[in-house]
């Protein structure tokens, strides 16, 4: 998703002005850009350069209570807390080297983030599909490097996706009606299905199955 800088009727912003926009640090969007999570443009040097238009929508979301993001905050937060206490985890997880164990963090995080948009958003769904389908392509991609056969990426997969859609129902207010939860939760599902199929074909394209 890299692509040669051209234009100049954008506004561009360093690795170093886009991460403080966005709030993250430089490592955490130097992986996102690496991995193709977020669009990244190239200057004649080879210096990373974002736009002032595809961050805005990420600030807006972060910064605006009850939207997609905040809920997906809350819910990553108190997911992890859950799985420390659990200690629900692959067993080499701590042998991974920190790249990997990044990517995997970027990659569960941005499934939380579209699986929720997918139910607020219905206009985008379109796009949010074909996000779940690269995002799973990268989680095959991965799970293969480290090594992991099919069922075993499968059923770490479906593990945590249980575990997180307990952890957003638990975190939903009171007010919310039953059909709304029963709504998202099964669009929540819906577009988590998404990405295990695309987590399939990937092995299936490698011959990893048959």
């Amino acid at each position: 998703m890299t692509e040669q800088v051209s234009a100049t009727s954008h506004r561009w912003l360093s690795l170093g002005e886009a991460s403080k926009l966005v709030g993250v640090n430089q490592i955490t969007l130097r992986l996102w850009a690496d991995k193709g999570l977020v669009r990244v443009f190239r200057t004649a040097g080879g210096h990373r350069r974002f736009t002032l238009g595809d961050l805005s929508h990420l600030v807006q979301e972060q910064v605006i209570p009850s939207q997609p993001a905040d809920l997906t905050n809350r819910a990553v937060r108190v997911f992890r807390r859950r799985l420390k206490n659990h200690k629900v985890a692959r067993p080499d997880l701590g042998t991974m080297n920190g790249d990997s164990r990044d990517h995997l963090r970027v990659l569960g995080r941005r499934v939380a983030e579209v699986a929720i948009r997918y139910h607020r958003e219905r206009r985008n769904r379109p796009a949010l599909l074909e996000e779940a389908r690269f995002i799973g392509s990268n989680y095959a991609a991965e799970n293969q490097k480290l090594g992991y056969t099919l069922s075993e990426s499968v059923e770490f997969f479906l593990s945590h996706r249980s575990r997180f859609v307990e952890t957003v129902q638990s975190l939903l207010p009171a007010d919310v009606s039953r059909d709304e939860t029963l709504g998202l939760l099964r669009d929540m599902n819906a577009l988590s299905d998404a990405v295990l199929l695309a987590l399939i074909a990937g092995y299936q394209k490698t011959g990893a199955v048959p």
